[in-house]
């Protein structure tokens, strides 16, 4: 029962990344369409860098609770 609990919860944690980081993709489309109609190009190369660190720790951060129960699953006794 252990077991299925702990992949059960890597499983959740990676779909709720996945749709995290769909809204953090659309979110940041968005904002750069409307930042480049109004001829803000600066502000919106900035503002991609700062999303790609938000993805990249938010996968970080994820990926550790996904491996963790993978791990503790794998070498349950």
């Amino acid at each position: 029962m252990g077991k299925k609990r702990e992949i059960g919860i890597a499983v959740m944690s990676l779909i709720i990344l996945a749709a995290i980081l769909l809204v953090i993709m659309i979110f940041s489309l968005v904002l750069s369409q409307v930042l480049s109609n109004l001829r803000i190009y600066s502000l919106s190369s900035y503002m991609m860098y700062g999303v790609l660190g938000l993805s990249i720790g938010l996968s970080v951060g994820f990926g550790y609770v996904i491996s963790k129960r993978l791990f503790d699953a794998l070498f349950e006794k």
